[in-house]
């Protein structure tokens, strides 16, 4: 054998002293268990014979030195390595005390509103309805059939007090929290009552409205505001009996400016006369101040926080912003809340 071979034999050799004996244990390891035992027995019984070769020369007849092999190596069944049980055990202990603080720092630092008592600890606001998730929520695709919770949101508007509210703005802390759907949704149950009822769209940023109501977009508010058409004209008739769509329509100019301008209190003052609800669904609070400045001119404002993206501290600001506007605010619509997470 080359000196490689010799090296990584004796890399595989172990041999120990058990404590107050004069026995010294050899144990060889290698890939082949019957090389293994093999190698031990070999170690042993050159170790005797070099031992007693390398022992001082006596003139006596009994030797200075005897070695002798106490038992030989026999081949092990179970391998000594790697041990797979342990291992597997170990990779099951680990892999539980990583989940367990997982869910723990979830719990710890996930600020997301996600039920009721969330929602309890952002605001005092009253819960005016829980929408839970559903597969296909950013569109209404058996319009004009809308969920229950709805209809339950629209009879929460009814008793926030005594006096009716005929115009509600719809709004959120940030975007893609479902306000058209929510918007959409509320006007198709409040006209259930036979109830004429108009629905805005005055997200000229990212209108959406009119898709979902299944409507002509072409034309719509901004054409109403910059005095292109009128509103009996822009405002069209949807699936639902006595709802009607304003859409969006496309804005030659800035949206902002638009919405900032005196046409728009005449037109929501024209929209209340015609209609006697009016639901306008707006851009979200971080992204525009669109939201305060219509709110300003309506009832009250609706704000929908989507349990599965707001943070606490988003949706704080947003009712901040609202409330320092002159909004009034009636209540939060938790929207895409878990089935069972909402309730506790």
């Amino acid at each position: 054998r080359g000196p490689s071979a010799g090296r990584d034999a004796a890399g595989s050799i172990d041999a120990t002293t058990p404590q107050d004996t004069v026995v010294l244990e050899i144990t060889a390891s290698s890939g082949d268990a019957t090389a293994a035992a093999q190698l031990a027995n070999a170690v042993a019984d050159s170790l005797s014979t070099q031992a007693e070769k390398l022992a001082p020369a006596t003139t006596g007849k009994s030797k200075p030195l005897t070695v002798s092999v106490v038992g030989a190596a026999t081949v092990s069944a179970v391998p000594s390595s790697p041990d797979v049980a342990r291992n597997v055990l170990a990779g099951l202990v680990v892999g539980l005390i990583a989940a367990i603080l997982i869910v723990v720092l979830r719990q710890q630092y996930d600020t997301r509103v996600v039920s009721a008592a969330a929602l309890a600890g952002v605001t005092e606001l009253p819960l005016l309805g829980t929408v839970e998730r559903r597969r296909r929520d950013s569109r209404l695709s058996t319009f004009p059939a809308i969920p229950e919770s709805y209809r339950q949101l629209g009879a929460a508007l009814a008793a926030t007090s005594r006096k009716a509210k005929r115009s509600v703005l719809v709004t959120s802390a940030i975007p893609g929290e479902g306000t058209s759907t929510t918007a959409l949704s509320l006007a198709i149950a409040l006209s259930e009552h036979g109830r004429p009822v108009l629905v805005i769209d005055a997200n000229l940023r990212r209108p959406g409205l009119a898709a979902l109501a299944g409507v002509d977009g072409t034309s719509g508010l901004a054409e109403v505001l910059e005095g292109r058409t009128s509103l009996a004209d822009a405002a069209r008739p949807s699936a639902q009996p006595g709802l009607s769509v304003l859409a969006a329509g496309t804005a030659t100019g800035d949206p902002g400016a638009l919405l900032s301008s005196a046409e728009l209190p005449a037109l929501l003052a024209s929209a209340k006369a015609r209609y006697d609800i009016v639901i306008v669904d707006a851009a979200p609070v971080s992204i525009a101040a669109d939201a305060a400045i219509i709110g300003a001119s309506l009832d009250g404002a609706v704000v929908v926080a989507d349990s599965t993206r707001v943070r606490a501290a988003q949706l704080t600001g947003a009712l901040e912003a609202l409330d320092r506007s002159g909004v009034t605010i009636l209540g939060v619509v938790l929207n895409r809340a878990h089935p069972h997470r909402h309730r506790s």
